[in-house]
């Protein structure tokens, strides 16, 4: 009877190696496994305020992508940002996630600063190569991994610093989704965001904005700041700066001229990435039409299955963001982040919106120009209009630019045309402005509600 008991542990222990070793096999594969970490291998990279949260949200929902965790120093609300590679961690981590002035390697050195990164990715690989102690889950076979930090694309150095950390070969094996929005609107949303998060004494907020443009924000401060930036440009001009580099050299941070996405993408390929790893997301498409398309663009890039979460997957595996997704997709189509967590803004004001469209007035056929000179980009179009396809021809036909696409787009004349319209209402606008500012006093509407 010892003799079988003896067998059957033998051959119980055999089958567990078995199982570890083919699960170790699997992940050795994976390239992305480093050090027992499963690196980041999607990266959202932008655009703030253009639904990248709703984005994310579909993403985990319907692919097996993990953000992680917040490591216990750090605020939750980092769940999906880590804010490495724009140095937004420096004073959480020190030197291991300090990058000083324009460098590509933070103080600590590369091999501080992956393994302090890849602290923050879930387990991967067989549990014998982990401490017995680790309270930590392995991700499940075929996950991988996603940074969802829609500030790096409008930081110059975050392309340079992530080639740096990965390595040419791996970071050849990267894919960068950013969703695209109207500059003109996101500008809008952006300002109206960070003015009320000012006023409530956020300092972050406060950071981002000078006290005069939220202090007492409404309407005629909102076209104040958008002045304010205009008259930015036009001192930049004055110093020689190019158009199409007023990003970054004029300003790369803050307000209208985060909206110049063409430049910026630009600055990651220059860095080093191939077209075919970028995936442009219009918003427009991804609101209107829901999430199908941008999941199927995604998957392909990334190598993704669509149909299941990794809690899906293995339903053992409880990621952090589990309560975060059920928050933002409360009341709507549990498959539509979209559809649950976009929100009514009020319209531009209309002296604002003015000038706003003279400020980005040259944006989306830079845009359309930058995919036309490198169609290895995957674009989750739609037969809808937007800002850089203001008419309703698809973008791109299998991978290949179609000549509707390129007739269809407006010139710069046409556009200039429409601003010198605009302008010459001059006079019936004048009243209208009064009444528009009028309207909105300490972020109130004249009705009471909330601006």
């Amino acid at each position: 009877m010892l003799k079988y008991f003896f067998m059957h542990a033998l051959i119980s222990a055999a089958a567990q190696w078995s199982i570890q070793s083919a699960a170790a096999a699997k992940y050795a594969d994976n390239p992305f496994c480093v050090d027992g970490r499963l690196a980041p291998s999607v990266f959202m990279i932008g655009t703030q305020k253009g639904g990248t949260t709703s984005l994310v949200a579909d993403m985990l929902r319907q692919l097996p992508l993990s953000c992680g965790v917040t490591l216990p120093n750090e605020p939750r609300k980092l769940w999906k940002e880590k804010h490495f590679f724009d140095n937004g961690e420096c004073k959480l981590a020190g030197p291991a996630a300090c990058y000083k002035n324009d460098s590509v390697v933070p103080e600590a050195g590369l091999e501080a600063a992956r393994k302090h990164y890849f602290s923050h990715f879930p387990l991967c690989g067989s549990r014998s190569n982990h401490k017995k102690s680790s309270k930590e889950q392995l991700v499940p076979e075929g996950a991988a991994s996603m940074d969802a930090t829609p500030r790096y694309m409008r930081v110059p150095m975050a392309p340079r610093r992530i080639m740096a950390l990965y390595g040419p070969d791996l970071a050849a094996k990267l894919t960068l989704v950013v969703v695209l929005r109207d500059p003109e609107t996101r500008a809008w949303s952006w300002y109206r965001f960070f003015a009320l998060n000012a006023c409530e004494g956020k300092p972050w907020a406060q950071d981002q904005l000078e006290k005069r443009f939220w202090f007492h924000f409404n309407n005629a401060t909102f076209r104040k700041w958008v002045y304010a930036q205009i008259g930015a440009m036009t001192a930049c001009k004055a110093r020689g700066v190019p158009s199409n580099r007023m990003w970054p050299e004029c300003n790369s941070e803050t307000g209208m001229f985060a909206g110049f996405y063409a430049a910026q993408l630009k600055e990651w390929l220059d860095a080093g990435f191939l077209p075919e790893q970028l995936v442009v997301v219009p918003m427009d498409c991804y609101v209107g039409d829901g999430p199908a398309e941008a999941i199927r663009i995604i998957s392909e890039a990334a190598r993704l299955k669509v149909g299941k979460s990794i809690a899906e997957m293995d339903p053992k595996y409880q990621p952090e963001n589990a309560k975060r997704l059920k928050v933002l997709v409360a009341g709507g189509n549990k498959l539509e982040a979209a559809a649950a967590n976009r929100h009514a803004e009020a319209g531009i004001p209309l002296f604002a919106a003015k000038a706003l469209k003279t400020f980005f007035r040259y944006e989306g056929e830079a845009v359309a120009q930058l995919l036309r000179d490198h169609p290895g980009v995957r674009v989750a179009e739609c037969s809808r209009p937007h800002f850089f396809k203001p008419c309703g021809t698809r973008l791109q036909v299998n991978g290949t630019l179609s000549r509707e696409e390129v007739d269809c787009l407006p010139s710069f004349d046409e556009s200039v045309a429409k601003i010198d319209a605009a302008v010459a209402e001059k006079q019936r606008l004048h009243e209208l402005m009064k009444t528009e500012d009028d309207g909105t006093r300490g972020g109130l509407m004249r009705n009471g509600e909330k601006w």
